[in-house]
């Protein structure tokens, strides 16, 4: 469906590979339809971007999602009532298609710099003040301190490569390696990505040493290694997804060099968001919001969890996002007392507590939020209970989010509403985990995690109870360490009732109804 009503028609390869499944099923007598038929084909509004972003747009664009991005009139702000007059596109770009992986180049926060629209390949997104060169040079600063006790870093496709370059590829069996030292730093390129990676990073010419198909790509791989001066090291870092074929040639041509783990130097580097980073969470995590509110608003009683996950995630897609940021969860009545069941064929009934945990990535950077949600009719014993236990645990451990606190107590905090409920042991997973370019990375939040709260941390905080064979309740929001407190990224309903929801009667009141409509939309 779009954002605000109507089925969207998803991308042909999605259908062919039978990943919508329909929704159509034989009416009875005993059961009237549950929507009336759907009419012509229209252009549907998309939701606004927040804060700084939404203020310096000029457009979104989602990889499957083809077309064009215009502006009707205002872009709305963040803060209720804030607009800006709108700003002429690029002549250049209207009534164009794009190609499907368009990006956005962000502004630095702050600045009236417009989002710049690039069509091509996963189009790198520039920042405004060279991002990735200031990370470069910053860990080329820690190398050369002696921060790791290491000679150099050595690094894969992947999130850490990303990190530091802006490039955004996943890894293949072609030998593609970042090699950083405190001087220098040089890019093993097979030839076919050269063009790509001038094009979507800021690195030169000079510093890429490009190999061909033709040639030994141990050889290439030893050559880099002389040319940055590594061959002799003692100690290198690599990658921690660096996959063993390229982890045992790098030992055959470094044979002196102990391996470590990359974390040493990049961890403390990565675990604090810079601004535009936190510019990005807070983008993707408003489109998340959006398409909560609006999953409320559906009567999905007689679907199976598989087509309101596949709903979902066509709602992240209309809303501008690339994709999911990982499975979508939809566990309905005893499914959701596994904190992990991603979403099968079971029916969704009336009354069941329906846990949706899920997400989506917008310009390299994930959401993720949860949400336990009841459609239709009263929820089964115990359930008002336990929603509520578990959203003051959510609520108490949030409150504790402060620079200077140890990980573990934001953890205690929830557990201990739980366990003070007598529901301790259904409690069975950790309270958080840090959110970035990685869906789970550092920091973690855990009772043996001592390590103190900074501010630009970012991360979960989801309390759960699960009672096998009966249901689940999870509640999830991503928090971000302010200098003075905490920020919260999603400010989504965390009640369990949808909209239209009635005490032992089916929910009905939201059939034709739609979200308030925005001011762009994405004309085709």
């Amino acid at each position: 469906m779009s954002l605000y009503g109507g089925r969207p028609r998803l991308p042909n390869r999605i259908n062919r590979e039978g990943g919508v499944p329909s929704r159509r099923r034989a009416s009875s007598p005993a059961r009237a339809p549950r929507r009336p038929p759907r009419g012509p084909r229209t252009r549907r509004p998309a939701p606004r971007l927040p804060g700084s972003l939404a203020r310096a747009s000029t457009g979104l664009v989602s990889r499957y999602c083809g077309g064009t991005l215009s502006f009707e009139q205002r872009v709305p702000g963040r803060l209720g009532g804030d607009t800006q007059p709108r700003r002429a596109l690029d002549p250049s770009t209207v009534g164009r298609p794009l190609q499907r992986d368009a990006r956005l180049d962000y502004a630095r926060p702050g600045r009236r710099d417009r989002i710049k629209l690039h069509s091509g390949r996963r189009s790198r997104p520039v920042s405004a003040d060279d991002t990735h060169d200031r990370r470069l040079r910053e860990c080329k600063r820690r190398l050369a301190a002696g921060e790791a006790d290491t000679d150099a870093v050595v690094l894969f496709p992947g999130s850490n490569l990303q990190y530091l370059t802006g490039f955004d590829e996943d890894p293949g069996e072609r030998h593609l390696l970042l090699f950083v030292t405190p001087e220098t730093h040089a890019l093993l390129c097979p030839e076919l990505y050269e063009e790509q990676v001038l094009a979507e990073t800021t690195l030169g010419r000079e510093h890429l040493r490009v190999w061909s198909d033709a040639d030994d790509p141990r050889a290439a791989t030893a050559a880099t290694a002389e040319a940055v001066g590594v061959a002799d090291a003692d100690r290198v870092l690599v990658d921690e997804r660096l996959w063993t074929r390229f982890a045992l040639d790098l030992r055959a041509v470094m044979p002196d060099a102990k391996l470590a783990l990359a974390t040493e130097l990049l961890g403390d580097l990565r675990i604090r968001k810079d601004d535009d980073e936190l510019d990005r969470l807070r983008a993707v995590a408003e489109v998340t919001d959006e398409v909560s509110r609006a999953v409320r608003e559906l009567d999905p009683t007689g679907w199976t969890e598989r087509e309101l996950a596949r709903e979902i995630e066509a709602r992240l897609l209309e809303g501008g996002c690339t994709g999911p940021s990982f499975e979508t969860i939809v566990g309905s009545g005893p499914n959701g007392a596994r904190p992990h069941h991603s979403h099968g064929d079971r029916t969704i009934e009336p009354g069941d507590p329906v846990v949706l945990d899920f997400g989506g990535r917008l310009a390299g950077y994930p959401s993720d939020q949860t949400r336990t949600v009841v459609w239709g009719d009263d929820p089964p014993e115990r359930f008002r209970e336990v929603h509520r236990v578990v959203r003051e645990a959510q609520r108490r451990a949030v409150e504790t989010v402060e620079p200077g606190v140890p990980a573990a107590a934001v953890d205690r905090a929830a557990r201990e509403v739980v366990a003070d409920a007598g529901y301790g042991e259904r409690f069975v997973h950790r309270t958080g985990h840090g959110v970035g370019l990685d869906v789970h990375e550092p920091p973690y939040v855990t009772g043996e995690n001592d390590r103190e709260l900074e501010p630009g941390m970012v991360f979960s905080v989801e309390p759960g109870v699960y009672l096998a064979d009966a249901f689940g309740v999870r509640i999830e929001d991503l928090v971000v360490v302010t200098e003075d407190g905490h920020e919260r990224l999603n400010d989504s309903s965390r009640d369990w009732q949808a909209a239209g929801w009635s005490r032992g009667s089916p929910a009905s009141g939201w059939r034709g109804r739609s979200p308030p409509t925005t001011s762009w939309r994405r004309s085709r």
